[in-house]
């Protein structure tokens, strides 16, 4: 009885958090026990990226689908291609200064995917469904 679209919010809502909460804990682990259970716990936020896709592909109209996912591959490369060298300098650095800040490319990882919870969250399920009923 819950509209498709609110499914795919909360999916994509609980999915950041699980990516915060893991990659901060990868991050944060003081032992290798704690950071396998990060991972895992970050391994059940892999279901934002294709919540995020199946909400936005609802939200704009069929004849932009393409162009849609177009410019997400593009920026999801494109992302790639600068987030691999910055996570190289981030290990390089955290392993210099040792101890707790070898786990900087995750600590700076968990803070933009708690850029991305918090924007997720603003978003408003009655809004979501207002826009797609209207087009």
């Amino acid at each position: 009885s819950i509209p498709a679209l609110v499914k795919d919010l909360w999916i994509a809502r609980i999915s950041a958090v699980c990516l915060v909460i893991g990659t901060f804990g990868v991050g944060l682990a003081p032992t290798a026990a704690l950071m396998v259970i990060g991972m895992v716990v970050s391994a059940f936020g892999f279901g934002y990226g294709p919540a995020m896709r199946s909400l936005l592909t609802a939200t704009v109209g069929s004849d932009q689908v393409a162009m849609l996912y177009g410019m997400m591959g593009l920026l999801q490369n494109t992302g790639l291609i600068i987030a691999g060298p910055l996570i190289a300098v981030e290990f390089r650095v955290g392993l210099e200064w040792g101890g707790f800040w070898v786990g900087l490319p995750f600590l700076a990882a968990g803070c933009l995917c708690s850029v991305a919870a918090v924007i997720i969250s603003v978003v408003d399920v009655v809004d979501v469904c207002k826009r797609t009923s209207a087009s």
